[in-house]
C-alpha cells in the first residue's frame, strides 16, 4: 500500500439531524467502514468540537471490519438550531500517519416546530476534538459483512415491496381478448409491458439493498 494514494471512504450515513425537542435524536451512531485488505487508522474532526461528544474520535479498524462511533449533541439549544456543522473523517496510513482519504459528514440541529428553508453557509474549520472529554471509549468493532443489513436494515423497503406485489398481480390479469373468467379485470398488453418494466427495475433495488 502506497501512503500517498487517495482511497474512498465509506461512512454511514453521510448527514446527521438532530432535533432539539427529541431527546432520542440527540445520540447518533455513524459507522465507518474498512473494506480494504489491511488496518486502517481513522481520525474524526469537526467545525464544532465544542458542541459534540465522540465516543472515540480516533483509532484502528482492522482489515473487512467496520467502527461504529457515537455521536451524541452537547449543546441543544435553540441558539445552535439550523447551524450546519460537519465532520471530516480521515483514514491514515497505520505506519506513518498519512492521510490516505477523507468524508466529510454534515450535521444540524432542527426544531421539531421549525423546519428553516435558508440555512447558513457551511464552516469549513476543522479542528481536533479532544479525547479526555469522551472518557477515552473504545469504537463498537463488528465484521464489515453486515453492512449491508445495517443499511437496508435501517432503511426499510416497504413500498417497494408493495410495487413489487401490485406488479405481480397485474402480470396474472388477463391480457384484452383472452377468453378468461376474469373478464371484467381485463388489462391491456402495454399495461403488462409496464408492469413487467416496473417490476425489473424494482427488483434491481431490492437486490441492491
Amino acid at each position: 500500500m502506497q501512503s500517498e494514494s487517495k482511497i474512498p471512504v465509506f461512512v454511514f450515513p453521510n448527514s446527521m439531524t438532530f432535533l432539539m425537542e427529541d431527546k432520542t435524536t440527540h445520540k447518533r451512531i455513524l459507522s465507518l467502514y474498512n473494506p480494504y485488505d489491511y488496518t486502517i487508522k481513522y481520525r474524526v474532526l469537526s467545525t464544532a468540537p465544542e458542541k459534540y461528544i465522540v465516543s472515540s474520535p480516533e483509532g484502528s479498524i482492522p482489515s473487512h471490519y467496520r467502527a461504529d462511533i457515537v455521536i451524541r449533541h452537547n449543546d441543544v439549544s435553540s441558539s445552535n438550531c439550523d447551524i450546519v456543522d460537519k465532520f471530516r473523517i480521515q483514514m491514515q496510513d497505520k505506519i506513518n500517519k498519512k492521510v490516505i482519504g477523507r468524508q466529510d459528514v454534515t450535521a444540524v440541529l432542527r426544531s421539531n416546530a421549525h423546519e428553516a428553508h435558508n440555512l447558513p453557509a457551511d464552516r469549513d474549520n476543522f479542528q481536533v476534538i479532544p479525547s479526555s472529554q469522551n472518557q477515552a471509549m473504545p469504537p463498537s468493532i463488528l465484521p464489515s459483512g453486515h453492512a449491508h443489513q445495517d443499511i437496508a436494515a435501517s432503511s426499510p423497503n416497504y413500498v417497494v415491496l408493495t410495487i413489487a406485489v401490485v406488479c405481480i398481480g397485474g402480470l396474472f390479469l388477463p391480457t384484452e381478448n383472452e377468453n378468461s373468467s376474469m373478464n371484467r379485470f381485463q388489462v391491456s398488453l402495454g399495461l403488462k409491458l409496464i408492469f413487467s418494466y416496473v417490476l425489473g427495475l424494482v427488483t434491481m433495488v431490492i437486490l441492491k439493498s
